[in-house]
């Protein structure tokens, strides 16, 4: 990472929208063999434990290009879901499930995007 400190600001900034790009490349760098992947872990394991991160999840599930960014989102959408869902609000418990639905809807209606993204559909349900 070009500077480090200044992605890391960024893409902990949950007062702004996700910036993708930068997320993408952050876990671009963390699965790869690079000498930055200890330090992309890092920044990506205090954006998982935000507890705002899941908030973003919908943005980065909808413009994320990569796989192992949207696997990313997933995981932390299913933390959220595991462990501190009887604590979220009716109205965002059901916002979830509304947006999941419609993501698996979204996937399955077009079969060249099903086919491209099984995988990722499979991991949705």
């Amino acid at each position: 990472m070009v500077d480090a400190a200044a992605a890391a600001a960024k893409l902990l900034d949950f007062s702004q929208p996700v910036d993708i790009p930068l997320l993408e490349s952050i876990v671009e760098l963390a699965s790869g063999p690079t000498e930055h992947r200890a330090q992309a872990e890092r920044l990506l394991l205090q954006y998982q434990e935000h507890p705002q991160a899941w908030q973003q999840v919908d943005a980065i599930l909808s413009q994320a290009q990569s796989q192992g960014t949207k696997y990313f989102a997933l995981q932390i959408l299913e933390s959220v879901i595991r462990f501190k869902w009887g604590a979220l609000p009716g109205e965002q418990r059901e916002g979830i499930k509304n947006f999941l639905s419609n993501l698996i809807i979204r996937f399955t209606m077009d079969e060249a995007l099903f086919r491209k993204e099984t995988t990722f559909v499979n991991k949705l349900n």
